[in-house]
């Protein structure tokens, strides 16, 4: 019981997040309960249905935009590299000591985005060669469940002067990874049914109101540095964790 109500306050603390900045279950989320040595897929089965539903509320509460063309996109590049990946993780998450990878993947991504001269780059690359850059997410997310920095990248490239904008872009591109995933892993029979956690589902619009108060006071650039440290600090945690059972 104490193991659960722990493990529930995390996950409220982590809906809160990604109702803020459009990520944070996932991000944060899987590093935590593989940390809490739950498996790959019995942290996505925890994690999915309440991030698709976080996901869901945002796309709702959002302006009406055009995301037709960043939607297509999204699904014709990063798909196939979600499908490839994700089943090797799941079977053998293990092996290729994902905790490690996780780490590394949440460290490089912030600190190369708060490097002024390395998110030009970034930028550069994701405008000039953004096939490639969509490919890259699909093959992370799958293979760490970590695409939510690249897809905050990708989304802040296409809608970069509105903080709306790049949550629901954000929102629309977790959602349908989520969905797609949560299909594979039934599929592979590697979805672990867990009631209580399914019910925190529940309290997702609860959190959404409140978090969205915050979201509509914080500046565009601030918004994009806090959730650039906050990866970037728990990737050194998640690392240093990782030395430590060594």
């Amino acid at each position: 019981m104490t193991s659960f109500l722990f493990e529930f306050i995390i996950v409220f603390v982590l809906i809160f997040v990604q109702s803020y900045f459009g990520v944070g279950l996932l991000v944060f989320g899987t590093p935590t309960f593989l940390i809490l040595d739950y498996s790959f897929s019995q942290t996505l089965s925890i994690l999915l249905p309440i991030s698709c539903m976080v996901s869901f509320l945002q796309i709702l509460n959002s302006q009406k935009t055009d995301n037709k063309n960043f939607f297509l996109n999204f699904i014709k590049f990063s798909i196939p590299g979600l499908i490839i990946f994700l089943p090797v993780s799941v079977f053998f998450y293990e092996q290729i000591k994902i905790k490690f990878l996780i780490g590394i993947i949440m460290i490089l991504i912030p600190v190369l985005n708060l490097i002024q001269r390395f998110e030009s780059n970034i930028t550069l690359f994701a405008k000039r060669y953004y096939k490639i850059f969509l490919i890259l997410i699909g093959c992370i997310h799958g293979s760490t469940n970590l695409g939510g920095g690249l897809i905050s990248i990708f989304s802040s490239i296409n809608y970069p002067k509105n903080k709306n904008e790049i949550r629901k872009a954000i929102a629309i591109s977790y959602l349908c990874f989520g969905l797609i995933q949560l299909f594979i892993i039934i599929l592979l029979k590697k979805f672990y049914f867990n009631i209580e956690y399914l019910l925190c589902c529940l309290l997702v619009p609860f959190i959404f109101f409140i978090s969205n108060k915050f979201f509509q006071k914080t500046k565009i650039e601030n918004f994009r540095k806090n959730l650039n440290y906050l990866i970037m600090i728990y990737g050194v945690i998640i690392i240093l964790n990782f030395l430590i059972k060594i």
